[in-house]
C-alpha cells in the first residue's frame, strides 16, 4: 500500500487513449489507481483475482484524456500484494487514423527476458539505443521473441513494413 511507479509519457497529440494495465494477484481486493501530473485521472481500478502472481490479466481504462506534451504518470497501490507486467497507451504512436501496424503485438514491456512480438505482415526491426547505435536488428513474420541479449536499460525498437512505413517504440529491459 502506497507503493509507486512513474513514467515520463510523451504524448504526441491531445486526444483520447485507451491503457492496458497487465496485472497479476493471488486473492481478492487488489485496488490502484493512476495519476498524470499530480491528478488523479482513473479513480480506484480493481485488480481481478487472476489465481497466480504469475497469471496476468490485462485490465483496459477506456477514454483517457491527455493533452499534448510530457507529462508524468503515477501508478500508485492503493492496497497490498499486486503485481504489474506492463502499461500500454493504446495510440499514443500511430496518430489519427487505423495504421497497418494495429496488427502489431509486443509484449511485455518492460522486461527481464526478451520481448515477444506477434505480426501477421512481415516486418524488419532495428535495436537502437539511446544514443542512436543499432544494438540488434532482424525480420519477423508470425511470433518471434527479440532482444534477449540485450543489457539492462532503455532503447528504440523501430519497426519497418515491406511498404516502408515506419514505427518507433521505446522499450526497457530492467
Amino acid at each position: 500500500t502506497g507503493e509507486w511507479l512513474e513514467y515520463t509519457v510523451n504524448v504526441t497529440k491531445t486526444d483520447v487513449y485507451d491503457l492496458d494495465v497487465r496485472v497479476a494477484k493471488d486473492g481478492t481486493g487488489g485496488l490502484f489507481h493512476i495519476e498524470i501530473d499530480g491528478v488523479d485521472i482513473t479513480g480506484p481500478i480493481s485488480v481481478p483475482n487472476t489465481g497466480g502472481w504469475q497469471v496476468w490479466e490485462t485490465v483496459t481504462l477506456n477514454d483517457i484524456s491527455l493533452t499534448a506534451g510530457e507529462h508524468v504518470m503515477r501508478i500508485e497501490f492503493d492496497t497490498d500484494y499486486t503485481n504489474l507486467n506492463y502499461v500500454e497507451f493504446k495510440g499514443l504512436v500511430t496518430g489519427e487514423g487505423k495504421s497497418i501496424f494495429d496488427k502489431v503485438y509486443l509484449y511485455p514491456n518492460p522486461t527481464n527476458t526478451g520481448f515477444t512480438i506477434q505480426s501477421e505482415n512481415r516486418l524488419n526491426y532495428r535495436i537502437l539505443n539511446l544514443i542512436g547505435v543499432e544494438v540488434e536488428q532482424g525480420t519477423v513474420v508470425g511470433t518471434s521473441v527479440i532482444g534477449s541479449g540485450l543489457n539492462k536499460g532503455s532503447y528504440i525498437l523501430q519497426l519497418k513494413l515491406e511498404d516502408g512505413s515506419v514505427e518507433n517504440h521505446t522499450i526497457l529491459k530492467y
